[in-house]
C-alpha cells in the first residue's frame, strides 16, 4: 500500500511539474490516411478553397486545452489543415487538385470563373482537443464539425453540402503531447474520408456526358 501511495505521489507530481513548466503544447495538424482509396478518376479539375474558420475563438490556432495550458497549432491553422486535407484524399481519389489560401465558405455567389470544373469548400465550426487530468488516468476528447460544400464552378450549382460533427475519447495513463497530437490528427482525418467518401457521385455524374466513362459510385 505504502508502495502505491508514492507511485502515485510521484505520477501527480510529475503532471503536475509539466503542467506549471508549459504554456502550451504545439501540435502538428496532418491528413493522415484512415482508409486509403487511389483511384484514377483522371476528369474533374478541383479547387480546394480555404475554409472560413467560425471557430468562437480569437487565436485562431488554439485548439483546446489541458490544465490551464493550451494546445496550439503549430504549421497551418486548423482551417489551412482541413482544406489541405481534403486536397490530398481527392488527389489520392484520382482527380487533379488545385488547392487555394483563398477563403471562401460555400456561398455559391461569391464564386470566381477561374476556379476550374469543381470548388470545393465550406466553414470550420470546431476542430478541438481538450484532455481531463485526473488521479490515475487521462481522458483526451477530440470534436470535429464543420460544412463542406461541392459546387459547379461553371454553372454555380450546388451539388452537395455537407454537415459533420463526431467527437472521439480515448483514455491513458500518462499525458503526452505526442498522443494528444496522433488523435487529433486521426479525429481530422477520419472526417475528411467520411465526409468526401461519395465524392465521385456529385463530381463524375456531372462530367460523364463530356466524357462518356466515368462511372458514379454506386
Amino acid at each position: 500500500m505504502k508502495r502505491l501511495t508514492i507511485i502515485v505521489f510521484i505520477f501527480l507530481a510529475f503532471s503536475l511539474a509539466s503542467c506549471d513548466s508549459t504554456k502550451n503544447y504545439p501540435l502538428t495538424l496532418l491528413y493522415q490516411p484512415v482508409n486509403p482509396q487511389y483511384e484514377k478518376t483522371g476528369i474533374a479539375i478541383i479547387t480546394v478553397a480555404t475554409f472560413t474558420d467560425k471557430r468562437p475563438v480569437s487565436n485562431k490556432r488554439m485548439l483546446g486545452a489541458i490544465d490551464g495550458a493550451e494546445f496550439v497549432a503549430l504549421l497551418d491553422d486548423p482551417a489551412v489543415a482541413l482544406s489541405k486535407g481534403f486536397a490530398v484524399y481527392l488527389v489520392n481519389r484520382g482527380y487533379t487538385v488545385n488547392r487555394t489560401d483563398e477563403v471562401w465558405d460555400g456561398d455559391v455567389r461569391s464564386i470566381k470563373p477561374e476556379k476550374g470544373n469543381f470548388l470545393i469548400g465550406g466553414t470550420l465550426d470546431n476542430l478541438s482537443i481538450n484532455v481531463k487530468n485526473q488521479l490515475l488516468k487521462t481522458e483526451y476528447d477530440c470534436s470535429v464539425k464543420f460544412t463542406v460544400s461541392i459546387v459547379d464552378a461553371k454553372t454555380k450549382e450546388l451539388l452537395h453540402r455537407e454537415k459533420f460533427d463526431d467527437t472521439s475519447s480515448y483514455v491513458t495513463l500518462p499525458f503526452s503531447r505526442e498522443k494528444g497530437e496522433e488523435l487529433i490528427n486521426a479525429a481530422l482525418s477520419d472526417a475528411v474520408e467520411k465526409s468526401l467518401a461519395h465524392v465521385n457521385k456529385y463530381l463524375l455524374n456531372d462530367t460523364q456526358d463530356e466524357k462518356g466513362t466515368a462511372q458514379p459510385d454506386s
